[in-house]
């Protein structure tokens, strides 16, 4: 019935809308778009309307299934996260579109609980006070002037690149493991006459961006 019809758009509309909050509160990065975040509302809708339109038509499945053969989704996502988010979309969709009401409402309570709780504890936030450092030095940094410059701070370092520049000038990209943070490790370069530009970049970051 109509009735039917309109509550099951209704209703995976609030569950989705609710999925897409959570996205919002958890996302990290660089890479969070709005018109992501639409889109993981509507997938679940149009998923309601697809499976209650085709749920009593092998014909009508039949049908779909040739037209989204020719449809070519071009978007890349930058997070392995947001598929995750599009697949709990689709699965709410599906839900409610079988009218399947409480494991579409239990599946996104869950889901949600899960959710916040992995980012609450920052699950697998990976390796702890590593960096990328980029500096540009006055002549070149033998092995000796390096271990100099890091004495005291760095546990492992790696020279990831190197490039000369103008007037006897280096520049140095080098992945660090640091001790205590990084503020010590700053201070100590700086207080090397020969450095002359200091930049420094999270590992974290740049995984995430």
């Amino acid at each position: 019935s109509v009735a039917v019809v309109l509550f099951n758009l209704f209703l995976s509309f609030l569950l989705a809308l609710f999925i897409a909050w959570i996205y919002t509160k958890t996302h990290k990065g660089l890479s969070y778009s709005q018109g992501f975040v639409f889109s993981i509302v509507m997938v679940a809708v149009v998923t309601t309307s697809i499976i209650m339109a085709i749920q009593s038509s092998i014909i009508a499945a039949l049908g779909l299934l040739g037209v989204f053969s020719f449809i070519r989704f071009r978007t890349i996502l930058k997070e392995t996260r947001d598929v995750v988010f599009i697949f709990i979309a689709l699965s709410i969709g599906l839900a409610i579109g079988i009218n399947s009401y409480v494991i579409a409402a239990a599946s996104a309570l869950a889901l949600a609980a899960i959710i916040l709780t992995l980012t609450k504890f920052n699950f697998a936030s990976g390796v702890h006070n590593r960096f990328i450092i980029n500096l540009v030095s006055r002549g070149l940094l033998d092995d000796g002037r390096l271990r100099d410059t890091f004495a005291g701070h760095v546990k492992t370092y790696s020279i990831l690149h190197t490039r000369r520049l103008n007037e006897g000038d280096y520049e140095y990209t080098i992945s660090v493991y640091t001790r205590e943070g990084v503020n010590r490790l700053i201070q100590s370069i700086d207080s090397k006459d020969y450095i002359k530009k200091l930049d420094i970049i999270t590992g974290k970051d740049t995984v995430e961006y």
